[in-house]
């Protein structure tokens, strides 16, 4: 019978928020620098343990200092781009450069560009990762139509419409991107999601942007929402605010294009992002990286057996640990002999946590 997982076993981990000047903004991403000798089951445990967050998992960063291979549980198939930027803001130093292979993606350790991430990192240590060049074009709508499923003023689509036309992004994601004429227009908290999903019905796009060139900061280009085909809105989307900067450029619409522009969203949402895109012979979209929390976390086991504990077992187990002085953040997942259910107990040498320990089994005898 295979015993606990030592507390000595543990790794580094890591959670930033990508696309963000400050903590508690952009994307939030974990990063796992050390994972070289994790399998892909105890990677899945430590996502779960972390919240579901997608995570990087830096599997070897040493075979040469231009490639770093990586592991990348996603749950929601959507942050790649920023945990490609996680990782490399782990890895490199301003000025260097790397291609990213994902191991997970290319299902080979041989990796190719179809699988990789080309990341720059610039002086300032921003970062940026390659794109795909989107396929632009104008997109017909009824501004007084598409006002009312949206629960906006004609005003705030027509106005700018009479200059600056709709348009439809093609590339690894598709997107409608709507011009809005003010700000206050985006604040608005009533967007309905239902009218965001029928546009990207009609238009038979993946999402949809929202913008407008009154932003908040003086240096930014546009201030953007973001949404699904669902309605969602999403907090950063690089697929998206490369499309859009294909679209503006198409429509001759931004100065400096080609060249730099920032794009600044989800301020309404409670989590501001910035996002840097560089137009030019090819798309690349970039930002900052904050790191805000680092600390260790216990290897989880990797035994696939079915492991049986009986409530005294665990008790006797629960003792040893405090009188070795295990430390106050060990994890097990219990299973019951009369149950299918897991339960997890957070080691605390306390005599209080003992009490509640002793509570916790009884429940599991019944």
């Amino acid at each position: 019978m295979s015993d606990f997982t030592s507390i000595d076993d543990t790794v580094t981990v890591q959670l930033t928020d990508v696309f963000s000047r400050e903590p508690y903004g952009g994307l939030t991403v974990g990063v796992v620098p050390e994972a070289a000798c994790l399998t892909e089951a105890q990677q899945q445990t430590i996502v779960r343990e972390l919240g579901g967050i997608e995570t990087a998992f830096i599997t070897s960063n040493e075979s040469s200092p231009d490639q770093i291979r990586w592991d990348w549980v996603d749950t929601e198939n959507e942050r790649g781009d920023a945990a490609a930027l996680a990782v490399a803001a782990y890895a490199l130093k301003p000025g260097e450069q790397a291609v990213l292979y994902s191991e997970t993606e290319s299902g080979s350790d041989t990796g190719s560009e179809s699988d990789s991430r080309r990341i720059n990192c610039n002086a300032d240590s921003g970062l940026s990762v390659q794109m795909d060049t989107p396929e632009a074009s104008f997109a017909e709508i009824d501004y007084a139509a598409v006002a009312t499923q949206l629960s906006l003023p004609a005003e705030a689509l027509s106005e700018v419409g009479r200059s600056l036309s709709p348009g439809v992004t093609q590339a690894e994601k598709s997107f409608l991107h709507i011009p809005v004429v003010f700000l206050e227009s985006l604040r608005t908290p009533g967007i309905q999601s239902t009218g965001i999903s029928k546009l990207c019905q009609q238009y038979e796009t993946d999402g949809c942007c929202l913008f407008t060139f009154d932003t908040i900061a003086a240096h930014s280009t546009l201030h953007a929402r973001w949404f699904d085909a669902e309605g969602t809105e999403l907090v950063a989307a690089p697929v998206a605010a490369v499309g859009c900067a294909a679209y503006l450029q198409m429509a001759e619409a931004v100065d400096s294009l080609p060249g730099t522009m920032t794009i600044e969203a989800s301020h309404f949402a409670g989590t501001p992002s910035h996002l840097t895109v560089t137009v030019g012979d090819s798309m690349a979209v970039g930002g900052q990286v904050v790191t805000t929390l680092q600390g260790t976390i216990v290897v989880p086991s990797d035994d696939n057996d079915e492991i049986i504990w009986t409530p005294l077992a665990l008790l006797a187990r629960v003792a040893r640990s405090l009188r070795t002085g295990a430390g106050t953040e060990r994890l097990w997942t219990v299973k019951n002999e009369t149950s299918s259910s897991k339960s997890r107990i957070m080691s605390e040498a306390s005599k209080s946590h003992r009490c509640g320990w002793r509570e916790h089994l009884c429940s599991h005898q019944s």
